[in-house]
């Protein structure tokens, strides 16, 4: 399917073909924060955990969609089952794709909850607070800014580094390889509910953008895993993502939050980072506070905007 915009040249908007997509995705990121425009736009890493984790039980051939020419890619987008919205993401240099994107995600998103008979009568966009070449597409599509709970973007210097201290019979240290993939389920179940299988993560583990080296864990006395976080690297903008951070619920109150932190600040620095983000709920006030506490404060929020699907 071609398209003309604005700006008179051709743009494709095409599915997403394979792994291939995910690192020109990774790509994309980078080269769009390096115009210096940080709003609205997600970290390199962000856009590999949606594809390969956040999303894993779906086909994101399904659910992303690509806007490219001759020059390469100006926008990408995908429906997110997971909240009945979608997110969109447009390089600075192309705003003119803004509209054609967002009216993309409630089209498409609709068309997912209503073929799949899911019980909502609405769509979800992300409106960011600041970003009003966004707020005008949304608004001329006919949605309407709701409710109070916000994502907070945040961030702070890598450097000066934190002490790190764990208790006692506690270790840092990173992931093993595929052998560890029940623990890690294990973990990652008892920090969010994940629902992750043994085999879910052993599957994630193969993935071309997994790497157990940026997954820091912090191992309990017994043996299990009691913290984790997995560390990205933007290296052409010298940025660190924290996506995901957890503790087990068995072992909070020790300190492993701010450890774990500490512990992913410590590894970006060895890779030559100068800035590490990482984003919550303004409703989790346990993360609110756990990222106050270790230094970062908010860049930018997203709103919900929504649509009621059309009949």
């Amino acid at each position: 399917m071609r398209r003309v915009v604005a700006s008179v040249i051709e743009m494709e908007m095409r599915a997403y073909r394979g792994h291939q997509d995910t690192e020109a995705l990774a790509v994309f990121q980078s080269d769009a924060l390096a115009t210096g425009e940080h709003i609205g736009l997600m970290h390199a890493g962000d856009a590999v955990h949606r594809v390969e984790s956040m999303y894993r039980r779906y086909d994101p051939r399904e659910l992303v969609r690509i806007w490219e020419d001759e020059s390469g890619i100006g926008a990408w987008g995908f429906v997110s089952p997971r909240f009945s919205g979608f997110e969109i993401q447009v390089h600075p240099r192309r705003p003119d794709l803004q509209g054609e994107v967002v009216a993309w995600g409630y089209e498409a998103t609709a068309a997912y909850i209503v073929e799949n008979g899911l019980d909502l009568d609405r769509v979800i966009a992300d409106g960011i607070v600041g970003y009003t070449a966004r707020h005008d597409a949304l608004d001329a599509e006919g949605f309407t800014k709701v409710g109070e709970d916000q994502y907070i973007e945040t961030d702070r210097l890598v450097e000066p580094l934190p002490e790190v201290t764990l208790p006692t019979g506690y270790r840092a240290r990173t992931v093993y390889g595929p052998e560890e993939a029940e623990l890690l389920a294990n973990v990652h179940n008892g920090a969010f509910t994940a629902g992750f299988t043994a085999q879910d993560y052993a599957d994630r583990m193969e993935l071309p953008g997994y790497d157990p080296d940026r997954e820091i864990v912090i191992e309990a006395p017994d043996g299990s895993l009691a913290a984790f976080t997995i560390v990205w690297f933007d290296r052409r903008n010298r940025i660190g993502l924290f996506e995901p951070v957890g503790v087990d619920s068995s072992h909070r109150r020790l300190g492993l939050g701010q450890a774990i932190m500490g512990l992913g600040l410590h590894r970006m620095a060895e890779e030559g980072m100068s800035t590490a983000w990482v984003t919550h709920s303004s409703s989790n006030g346990a993360s609110a506070g756990l990222y106050a506490a270790a230094g970062f404060t908010p860049r930018f929020a997203v709103d919900d905007w929504v649509k009621l699907i059309e009949t």
